[in-house]
């Protein structure tokens, strides 16, 4: 068994599957890099750019910049797990009063 785990994670095989949330934080870890690349391609295209080119460029850079700013925003909120003394969740509110006992 210790050679299959030794393997797997040679090859970058997971053994055991990803929760919802991991591969939320996994897209987007991804999402940021990937704006963080644009923005960094924008600001270098920018820097050698001619001044016929210069405001277009300019402005490659602020929408780079406000993707950037969008993509930070979209950060997944991680779900606290349920203790196991917490009331159940019920999606039609809040539990019904008793019937016939005393309150």
């Amino acid at each position: 068994a210790a050679w299959i785990a030794v393997t797997a994670q040679d090859a970058n095989v997971p053994l055991t599957p990803m929760s919802e949330y991991e591969r939320q934080l996994a897209e987007y870890k991804a999402l940021v890099v990937a704006a963080e690349v644009r923005v960094r391609e924008a600001r270098a295209e920018r820097d050698t750019a001619p001044w016929v080119r210069a405001w277009l460029a300019d402005r490659a850079v602020r929408r780079a910049e406000d993707e950037l700013a969008h993509v930070k925003t979209l950060e997944p909120a991680q779900k606290k797990p349920r203790g196991f003394l917490d009331p159940p969740v019920h999606p039609a509110g809040p539990a019904s009063p008793r019937v016939g006992g005393s309150q």
